[in-house]
């Protein structure tokens, strides 16, 4: 699959959009985001299925904002359901995105 596309609301908020994969392995039954955030010394892997549409919002946790934010690497599959078995595609590329960036009003990739 095509790497997911970031687009930014405000400093704690973006949208994650993606493409269906353009070899299906049938009907899409959903599809998976994992985001993988470092910082500091701990690594956090979340992931979270998506029934409808091929986008959704992520809001961030920010105690404070941070210079330089809190980056991630976004990856988004498709997962199929055949005889009761869920058929999970491979993870796409990653994308980057920073949250939580302290700046003049805007986040920004990285």
């Amino acid at each position: 699959m095509v790497p997911p596309r970031v687009e930014y609301a405000n400093e704690t908020h973006f949208q994650v959009l993606w493409t269906s994969p353009s070899t299906p392995n049938g009907p899409i039954s959903f599809y998976e985001l994992l985001w993988h955030q470092e910082m500091g010394n701990e690594t956090t892997n979340l992931t979270i299925s998506i029934n409808e549409g091929l986008s959704t919002y992520i809001d961030f946790e920010c105690p404070n904002l941070l210079k330089g934010g809190i980056n991630y690497l976004l990856y988004v599959r498709a997962v199929n359901e055949r005889n009761g078995t869920f058929l999970y595609g491979p993870f796409s590329d990653s994308a980057k995105a920073t949250a939580c960036i302290m700046s003049q009003g805007t986040c920004n990739n990285f």
